[in-house]
């Protein structure tokens, strides 16, 4: 009898604790990265996913995934879309022919500085943009993740645009476009081949981010590094299943984009500083930096006008977003 007592009142504490204590089921995220793990760009992720987790004081956890343990990179947004997956950190060019606004965030010489890209993005209607267009295709584009300038890495002396004119470079996708343009043979290697490429004279130069002087070391096979960068900063994005993102609860959501914000801002000062480190470490292992002449990238901006184009008439959301990079740069 005692004993039933006792059952009672501990079912009964239990049923009181429940109506005053907060309860909630922890979400779990699981964010496939299409980049290995030990690069910059998971370096912010994981900074990302700490936040997270900080900040909704443990109501949401990132949990991440390296490249191929959930789904591979050409399954990405798919599987995003459909819910196999629950979030994706990629390149959002990756999916252009998906969503085919993330082409503009790839454009050569769009932006000039990453806060340019954190003052477009948050202030100029860029962001809000980006995730219209990303609900179509059932994703919440959190916020980009920034990882450094992506120029030329080449074997010959640039001085002016002429100088590329019928080099071999390594160059893909938009990349490719950008080398025709300014006369140069793009062509397709994954990153790592271009160190051999390089090594036995296959091509020329490459067109990668400047930190792989470092992490790939091209500082042994390449003799110079070439300003200003093509994509400056080059851009990465998380997404988040729109199903996921619509049912958590305000304070969730608040502490996600609270993350995401402050990881895109920290991504600004950690391009900077990681294209200083390639440019030093370049000076110390004797490869020439060579910064182009203002009058030498106008031309390059000019001759790129039909990559511009050819993105803006692909779609209505493209347009309007080169217009607002347009607008920005008005008159600076």
């Amino acid at each position: 009898m005692e004993k039933k007592k006792a059952l009672v009142g501990l079912g009964a504490m239990l049923g009181v604790l429940m109506l005053v204590w907060p309860v909630w089921a922890v979400t779990v995220i699981r964010v496939q990265s299409v980049y290995p793990e030990k690069t910059y760009g998971p370096e912010l992720l994981k900074v990302l996913a700490e936040k997270v987790k900080e900040y909704s004081a443990g109501e949401v956890e990132f949990k991440l995934f390296w490249p191929g343990q959930l789904v591979s990179a050409e399954e990405g947004l798919d599987a995003l879309g459909k819910g196999m997956i629950e979030g994706l950190y990629a390149a959002a060019i990756y999916y252009g022919g998906t969503i085919p606004e993330s082409k503009v965030e790839w454009l050569p010489l769009n932006w000039r500085t990453p806060q340019d890209v954190v003052e477009i993005f948050t202030k100029h209607g860029y962001l809000k943009k980006m995730r219209e267009f990303s609900a179509k295709h059932q994703a919440y584009y959190l916020y980009p993740i920034m990882t450094g300038s992506m120029g030329a890495m080449t074997k010959f002396p640039v001085s002016k645009v002429e100088d590329f004119k019928g080099k071999k470079l390594r160059a893909t996708g938009v990349d490719g476009q950008l080398a025709q343009a300014i006369g140069a043979a793009a062509v397709a290697l994954v990153g790592p081949e271009a160190y051999t490429a390089l090594k036995m004279g296959t091509v020329e130069g490459t067109i990668y981010p400047y930190y792989t002087i470092k992490t790939y070391k091209y500082d042994e096979v390449v003799d110079h590094i070439i300003l200003p960068g093509f994509h400056t900063p080059s851009l990465t994005v998380v997404w988040l299943n729109l199903k996921v993102w619509e049912k958590l609860s305000p304070k969730a959501k608040e502490a996600v984009e609270r993350a995401g914000l402050e990881v895109f801002q920290l991504s600004a000062q950690k391009s900077q500083l990681w294209d200083q480190e390639a440019l030093d470490y370049s000076k110390e292992r004797n490869v020439k930096v060579m910064s182009l002449p203002e009058e030498e990238v106008k031309k390059i901006k000019e001759l790129c006008k039909p990559i511009y184009e050819k993105v803006a008439e692909a779609s209505p959301g493209a347009k309007e977003l080169i217009q607002i990079l347009e607008e920005y740069y008005k008159g600076k």
